[in-house]
């Protein structure tokens, strides 16, 4: 039963009122038009007790939190009851809505004049009954609670088919070479086994998963025999057990799992195939994400208990005089109900650093969340839900797009009648140079800020893994970039030979420790932890100085086969542009001492020294003198909330100290500038700058170097060159002011300050 105001209600009326107020947007005479409900809190109780359903739903719906603004605690009732009290409120409304531009899922009840609080019931229909009004598809799919039940396979079989035959973008669906093993699926009365393929060709499918400590049943050179009979599908985990059921589900008769295809305890098949391990991401027709699961006995095909589905349900009329038939479902949504982009970001799948690679390299995957199935390929996005994320309303993919794009061969190239994304914005009239240009800009702003950055956010159960676990994505950006105008590109233990500024213009974000042994300080995969890219890094072109930095040579030796894998030690010579800093115990704010930047400390080997202090650059009679505070106070710690100059007391002056380092130039941006904060490294390889301990001037250290720096093929040289040693500790950013004598320099004259020294040096 509903009241007279709710049974009047009805989509078409709704989308024609709403298609009635976007026609009129604009005009200065614009307000907006609504579908009154009732006036009070009153009336809406009175008509739930008379039997209304809708009402009843709507004071469900009130007892509920307010979600916008979202840091609010009262609940719909209290916000209503408020607004009545205080005299302002205009009773409820109604409106239609939705997420994008071509689906309306949800009904609007708007109440207040004074915040006009939404009130939001969502509308849903099962996925073959789909309802389209005045052009809008109406309501969400409904979802089936079984994540492996028969439909939400036949969803997965129906995206991959439509990829297979329709997205230009996307690879062919064909076979394929199969990796040096994978697991045969069996079927409902043959459990699975191990196939070594000896270059058989294929389809196979791959999982992606965590491995979440200890595995009860793996590939080793005692199993292999036995596995090679069969796999008993009872002894396998949970993560497996289902991983091998949708293989079958889906169609396939090979399924790729790491720990059951490479022996884990020989050292020698885990460096022939953890070489190979992108690629065998990159062939797969098809990646399987647990992403909710933590552990290899959590499972994927879960079972949820969906508010939506259990609470109460009201049949919405698609027209004012529609029948029985012509209606979708109105229902209390589910306050947590999940997306692929917090799957991508918060599950344990997103914690795992070995699972970037496997994401990026995958031509197309099926996420498997707590509620339902998402579908990502290089074409687009879907849900099993048929909603868009708003994270993804305009672009393809939640992240990696601009390389992502570059991985497999398109299909529409060799197939008629295929469809391209409607979210790919193809720039014409570009030269082929001026096309190289732009996307090698972009593929390295993306290699930095996203991927570099997330994966450095992960966790690896062998911290030895941190080069080899990125090795796939490397083998790419190599080939990218060596298509895109830098054919000589080589990559140096985390930076690239072509674009090697950018590399190392990062700093660490939180005070995990970094392990000295694994990478050079220069690295970013010399961190355990977080890192960030200065926010204005890669929003413009870094600019040509007379004073940058030239990669001279380079040296690394591998500790394994893989040329991108674990190794021994790397350094780089660099001839590049440097000014002694030293520090200061109290630094007096006036116009001969201004802050001229900050300096993000590196985190020491204990776990300690990560801090941001100012820099300043001070005038002592025809010269200058770049000072930094060695004792931060507590708010410029960390975080760097505290403000730049709170370090200076206004009665004081500087008091120079014998804490000395050297600051490298390495880029110009804009008005701005990065730097290395660097410290001398002598023969012993003890750092003796600080504290004035050691002569920089006197000491030298001998090093043979390999590698050209324009990144051509590394080769052994004959030549000793003597050279001072220095590590990174630190990263400063150049800010815009500083002073200089009488007059202020913004730091677009950093390039011309007078007090730069021209070196050659080793950079460890």
């Amino acid at each position: 039963m509903l009241c007279a105001l709710c049974g009047i209600i009805n989509v078409t009326d709704l989308i024609l009122l709403a298609k009635a107020n976007w026609e009129a947007q604009g005009s200065e005479a614009y307000i907006p038009r609504r579908w009154n409900h009732h006036s009070t809190y009153d009336d809406v109780v009175a008509a739930a007790r008379a039997g209304c359903e809708l009402c009843k739903l709507l004071l469900t719906s009130m007892d509920r939190g307010i979600l916008r603004p979202p840091w609010a605690e009262l609940t719909y009732k209290e916000v209503m009851l408020e607004e009545e009290g205080e005299g302002t409120s205009t009773g409820f409304s109604v409106e239609i809505t939705g997420k994008d531009d071509e689906i309306k899922d949800a009904i609007c009840f708007v109440f207040g004049s004074k915040n006009d609080v939404p009130l939001i019931l969502s509308l849903q229909a099962p996925k073959d009954e789909i309802k389209i009004i005045e052009g809008f598809r109406i309501g969400h799919h409904t979802l089936d609670p079984n994540l492996g039940s028969e439909t939400n396979c036949k969803i997965a079989r129906d995206w991959l088919s439509v990829c297979g035959e329709k997205h230009y973008e996307c690879p062919l669906v064909e076979d394929k070479k199969l990796p040096s093993r994978v697991i045969h699926v069996g079927s409902e009365d043959q459990d699975p086994y191990i196939l070594q393929t000896d270059g058989m060709i294929g389809k196979y499918i791959a999982l992606s998963h965590c491995w979440g400590g200890h595995i009860s049943i793996a590939l080793t050179t005692k199993t292999i025999e036995a596995f090679i009979d069969k796999i008993p599908m009872a002894n396998l985990p949970a993560n497996f057990r289902d991983a091998v059921l949708l293989t079958r589900r889906l169609g396939f008769e090979y399924v790729w799992i790491d720990c059951l295809c490479i022996m884990q305890d020989s050292s020698e098949d885990w460096e022939i195939e953890s070489k190979h391990m992108g690629q065998v991401y990159r062939d797969a027709i098809l990646t399987i994400a647990a992403s909710t699961a933590s552990k290899s006995t959590d499972g994927i095909l879960h079972t949820f208990t969906d508010y939506e589905l259990s609470g109460i349900s009201i049949s919405l009329k698609l027209y004012k005089d529609g029948g029985p038939e012509d209606h979708v479902d109105m229902v209390l949504p589910n306050q947590k109900r999940e997306n692929l982009g917090d799957l991508l970001r918060n599950e344990p799948l997103a914690a795992r650093g070995w699972t970037l690679q496997e994401e990026v390299l995958s031509p197309r995957t099926i996420f498997y969340g707590h509620q339902q199935i998402y579908w990502q390929c290089l074409h687009d996005y879907e849900a099993a839900d048929g909603l868009r994320s708003w994270q993804v309303m305009n672009k393809r993919a939640f992240r990696y797009d601009q390389i992502k794009d570059h991985i497999h061969v398109s299909q529409g190239l060799q197939k008629p009648g295929t469809i391209k994304s409607k979210y790919i914005h193809e720039p014409k009239n570009e030269t082929q140079g001026y096309y190289d240009a732009r996307k090698s800009r972009e593929i390295i702003a993306e290699y930095h800020r996203q991927l570099v950055v997330d994966y450095c956010a992960r966790n690896l159960t062998r911290t030895s893994d941190k080069f080899v676990a990125f090795s796939g994505i490397v083998t790419l950006v190599r080939d990218i970039l060596r298509a895109s105008g830098f054919p000589k590109t080589l990559y140096i233990a985390g930076i690239w030979s072509s674009h090697f500024q950018p590399g190392l213009i990062w700093y660490y974000e939180n005070d995990v420790a970094p392990s000295m042994h694994r990478a050079p300080s220069w690295s970013w995969a010399v961190t355990n932890g977080k890192i960030a890219f200065h926010q204005r890094a890669f929003n413009s072109d870094l600019a040509s100085t007379v004073i940058d930095p030239i990669l001279i040579s380079h040296f690394v030796e591998p500790a394994g086969m893989n040329p991108f894998g674990e190794i021994k030690r790397a350094s780089i010579v660099i001839a590049g542009s440097t000014i002694v800093m030293r520090g200061a115990d109290d630094i007096l704010s006036n116009r001969e001492s201004k802050p001229s930047g900050y300096i993000h400390w590196d985190v020491e080997t204990d776990g300690t020294g990560r801090r941001k202090t100012a820099l300043f650059i001070c005038r002592l009679g025809k010269s200058s003198m770049f000072l930094f505070n060695p004792h931060p106070r507590k708010s410029d710690l960390a975080d760097g909330s505290g403000p730049i100059e709170s370090n200076m007391e206004a009665n004081k002056i500087y008091k120079a100290n014998n804490v000395r380092y050297k600051v490298l130039f390495v880029a110009k941006q804009g008005r701005q500038a990065h730097g290395l904060v660097l410290r001398f490294v002598s023969d012993d390889g003890k750092d003796e700058t600080e504290n004035g301990n050691g002569n920089e001037n006197d000491t030298f250290k001998t090093a043979i170097r390999a590698g050209n720096a324009d990144g051509g093929d590394s080769h052994d040289t004959d030549t000793k060159v003597p050279m001072k040693t220095y590590r990174r500790v630190g990263y400063v950013w150049l800010s815009e002011k500083h002073a200089n004598g009488n007059r202020y320099f913004d730091a677009y004259h950093w390039a011309e300050y007078g007090g730069w020294e021209r070196e050659t040096f080793d950079l460890v």
